[in-house]
């Protein structure tokens, strides 16, 4: 089985409130190594979405889709670092996988690293640029459009810890 395909179904379960179905789709893609997959896996342990909430459970996916360059998940694991979410708080750990974030483009990440090290707001904003991807010349077929997977899956981590 593809496990971008199956990871993608599993976020349409996961948007369709069908959460048994994503959690599923997500675990075997997940158990496959696939990065996003894992991240998404975490985010229903989380969440207790098609499982018991269990943010114990779900911190070995995290870290195992942050290893792999997971931007969403570095971000998801400084978070839980920095608010002891189903680990100790520790703010090392914390600035280290926001920074990781960061570098791996994660716009939040980028903004809260650029907060912690005082740069002006403007300034920050202009950095964005920097870690935005280039446009594309050409359309991109639906089942292609990581961008937009990209983007839903990080309302989905901004969505875990409270924000809108």
């Amino acid at each position: 089985v593809d496990v971008r395909w199956l990871t993608d179904l599993g976020v349409v379960y996961f948007k369709q409130h069908q959460f048994g179905e994503a959690f599923l789709c997500f675990s075997r893609a997940a158990q496959q190594g696939f990065a996003t997959a894992q991240f998404c896996l975490a985010v229903c342990y989380f969440n207790g979405h098609g499982t018991a909430r269990d943010e114990a459970a779900a911190l070995p996916w995290l870290r195992q889709a942050a290893v792999q360059g997971d931007a969403n998940a570095e971000f998801t694991l400084g978070l839980a670092y920095s608010l002891g979410r189903g680990v100790a708080p520790d703010a090392i750990l914390a600035s280290q996988w926001l920074q990781q974030a960061a570098a791996h483009g994660h716009p939040e990440a980028i903004l809260r690293t650029r907060k912690t090290t005082g740069q002006s707001a403007p300034r920050a904003a202009a950095n964005l640029d920097k870690f935005s991807p280039p446009p594309t010349v050409e359309p991109v077929p639906p089942e292609q459009n990581f961008e937009k997977r990209r983007h839903d899956l990080q309302r989905l981590v901004l969505g875990l810890f409270g924000k809108k």
